[in-house]
């Protein structure tokens, strides 16, 4: 099984110090995530070949915090391999959620009004964006906080299980240090109310899905989904 992370390494040298612990950890692809505003061709390229001397399957992609930059993904998506986006106010959840560009949103409020219910939850899976959950919220949150956290999270993982939202888990690592190994990140979900089979899923296939269909767009032979040039 392809186990997939994605991850938030504050400089290119801890991306290699992270991926080569990664590998080391049973991880065979990670996404690596820019601030949208950051983000730019020559660290594209330096990252690139990092993946390359490194021989792992090295995704890169994109955060985007805002409505404006929403809008800028929509019109220059091509331009990126992945986006994601952190969840904020019920405004800006369901804006990314309602956006075919957008693949990933975590970070969404773990609370009763959170605004995250069944009809937000039909529009992920409607759309194909995934609802993230990022472990290093989590390990961030002192014990009384934490036991909240994981209390209404339950929530909105029931809720993406029951509207068939794909639901991925991931260790938001920043360095070396923070990174999980994919048996915590699966146990987790399995105390959680997930079967083995559903947690594994969470943080290979789904992730794997979207990276893959993803690049098939990148392509200059893709025109839509099913169709592609062929010379």
């Amino acid at each position: 099984m392809k186990f997939s992370d994605i991850i938030f390494a504050n400089d290119l040298d801890e991306l290699k110090e992270m991926l080569e612990v990664g590998k080391k950890l049973g991880f065979k692809r990670f996404c690596q995530i820019f601030d949208f505003k950051k983000f730019n061709e020559k660290i594209e390229e330096e990252v690139k070949e990092i993946g390359k001397e490194l021989e792992i399957d090295l995704c890169i992609g994109v955060e985007v915090k805002t409505f404006n930059q929403i809008e800028t993904i929509r019109r220059k998506r091509k331009n990126f391999e992945f986006v994601i986006v952190r969840g904020g106010n019920v405004s800006l959840n369901r804006k990314a959620l309602d956006t075919k560009e957008i693949d990933l949103i975590y970070n969404l409020p773990t609370k009763a009004n959170s605004g995250f219910n069944h009809i937000m939850a039909k529009i992920a899976r409607k759309n194909d964006v995934l609802i993230g959950i990022n472990f290093r919220n989590l390990l961030e949150k002192n014990e009384n906080e934490r036991i909240k956290f994981i209390k209404a999270l339950k929530l909105n993982l029931k809720l993406a299980k029951k509207y068939k939202a794909k639901i991925v888990v991931f260790s938001g690592a920043k360095n070396k240090f923070e990174l999980k190994d994919p048996k915590i990140l699966i146990s987790f979900l399995v105390m959680n109310g997930f079967d083995l089979k559903e947690a594994k899923k969470c943080i290979s296939k789904n992730l794997n899905e979207k990276i893959e269909e993803n690049r098939k767009r990148l392509s200059e032979k893709w025109i839509m989904p099913g169709v592609r040039v062929i010379k």
